[in-house]
């Protein structure tokens, strides 16, 4: 039975900011746009910084509106991110961040079923989804794309699915929401 969970950045740890709040503004028309299209010939780097260094580090940051993955977590979900869209490098204290934008973005929301105010398909209080359209383990639904990344987890095997992945390698950083979970 599919569960579908909204993949979040995890109370209690460090996030990434803009150094350059105009810069960042601009880019976001562009190549911080993370609206489920590809940005990829328009990528421009920007720099970030840890607001909060008390905080603890994660393996998986909230930066913008998606994910950064460090090196360790990038190797453990390679293939997940593979599936789900653009891979981008994001240059940061000497190493490099994996800035995902997921472009794998899927009709499976349920309208008939779901609950949202009828002028405002994005505010859904409750989600239903088609199980028989769901497939690979990340993705987006038009309603949503623009600020959120959901997760599909009992599909296949644990080994092919990201939420799995991160509990069994104790990947830090994120919390995973549950929306739906299938009849």
């Amino acid at each position: 039975m599919p569960t579908v969970y909204r993949v979040c950045p995890e109370d209690g740890f460090q996030d990434l900011q803009s150094v350059d709040s105009d810069a960042y503004l601009a880019a976001c028309d562009r190549s911080w746009k993370f609206d489920g299209c590809p940005v990829g010939d328009s990528w421009e780097p920007l720099e970030f910084y840890v607001r909060r260094r008390t905080l603890k580090k994660p393996d998986i940051w909230g930066v913008a509106d998606t994910l950064a993955f460090e090196k360790n977590a990038v190797a453990v979900l390679q293939l997940c991110l593979d599936q789900a869209g653009e891979q981008l490098r994001l240059p940061f204290q000497k190493r490099n961040l994996i800035v995902l934008n997921v472009t794998y973005v899927i009709d499976v929301l349920d309208k008939k079923r779901s609950v949202y105010p009828p002028d405002f398909p994005a505010m859904i209080r409750k989600y239903v989804f088609h199980a028989d359209r769901l497939d690979y383990s990340l993705f987006k639904i038009p309603e949503t794309r623009v600020g959120e990344i959901l997760t599909v987890e009992g599909l296949a095997s644990p080994d092919d699915e990201f939420k799995p992945l991160v509990e069994k390698h104790g990947l830090k950083g994120l919390r995973f929401d549950e929306l739906w979970s299938g009849e």
